[in-house]
């Protein structure tokens, strides 16, 4: 890695803490910037390969240690930037094929990476922040009780129904916060793409995202095992299990999602139809997830493009 690539690895990695950081002191207005926070570094390894990714992370994970706190460092590191420089890496790979062509790491063996990367992120995260005992602090139920006071509901909670409250945002957090996670990784990946495309600094060519999104059979299962763990379990292997079962349940709903923009090509009605599931999306959320059966149906079905990971690999940085 020469010194102008160093360079730029070194900026990248400041510019995702600046954002971050930013996004702390801004409050709910920050939010956009806490978004963004990957871009740089997916940026960094799109462009400039993977050397300039990890030390992009690592440079990112420096700064916020010294600039907030260790912790602050090492949850960057686990949220933002090791997913990205790692995603980053691949989306580099590709070999050459018999007849001359050459054969880009898959999208959807991406997709299915940067779902597992992160759901192990953000297990770790938890364990490092002991993220059940929040639940039982007493400074947690008293800013559930101010919630309610400010927003009360027609028939007032006793103090044991607040806790029961409590306990249950607690359960399903992992499960929302871990899909909504995954989401901002793919747009900043989208954008990082984009940007770098249009600089004319990508090798990767563009890809048919409605015709090849898809996940292996492999997610399936994850699937399937986290979510009979979350009805089953309990305690700190649930809250596990919620994290998995948000992270591949989003995957499949993000697959379900382009299946119906591959549909909507040259057809009005199913573009009609796209524009309305986006707008219930935006305004309800939750119908997202139904889109994860659409996704799953693709993935039973192989109706994708999409084609099957390189035996090995060569970064085209």
């Amino acid at each position: 890695m020469d010194i102008k690539t160093l360079g730029i690895a070194m900026a990248a990695g400041i510019a995702s803490v600046l954002a971050v950081y930013s996004a702390i002191h801004a409050g709910a207005a920050g939010f956009p910037l806490l978004v963004l926070g990957a871009l740089p570094i997916y940026i960094a390894a799109l462009a400039w390969g993977t050397h300039a990714g990890v030390a992009a992370s690592i440079m990112a994970i420096i700064v916020a240690a010294t600039l907030i706190s260790p912790q602050a460092g090492v949850a960057i590191g686990l949220s933002l930037t090791i997913p990205a420089s790692i995603i980053g890496h691949q989306a580099n790979l590709a070999q050459q094929t018999d007849d001359g062509r050459m054969e880009w790491y898959p999208l959807s063996q991406l997709l299915f990476n940067l779902t597992l990367i992160l759901s192990l992120a953000l297990v770790v995260m938890g364990y490092m922040m002991d993220y059940n005992a929040y639940a039982d602090r007493p400074e947690i139920a008293q800013t559930v009780t101010e919630f309610l006071r400010q927003n009360p509901t027609p028939t007032p909670l006793t103090d044991e129904e607040v806790s029961q409250l409590t306990q249950s945002v607690f359960r399903l957090l992992p499960f929302i916060f871990a899909g909504m996670w995954l989401i901002v990784h793919v747009i900043n990946i989208q954008l990082a793409s984009l940007i770098c495309r249009g600089s004319g600094i990508l090798p990767r060519p563009k890809d048919d995202v409605p015709g090849t999104a898809d996940m292996p059979k492999a997610g399936l299962g994850i699937l399937v095992i986290s979510l009979l763990s979350v009805m089953f379990l309990s305690g700190p292997l649930q809250s596990i299990a919620a994290v998995f079962t948000g992270c591949f349940l989003m995957a499949y709903a993000l697959v379900g999602l382009a299946a119906t923009h591959q549909q909507a090509r040259n057809n009005p009605v199913s573009f009609i139809f796209l524009i309305l599931s986006y707008i219930i999306i935006i305004l309800f959320f939750a119908p997202l997830f139904l889109f994860a059966i659409g996704g799953v149906i693709r993935t039973f079905s192989n109706t994708s493009t999409s084609p099957p990971p390189p035996s090995a690999g060569q970064n085209h940085s």
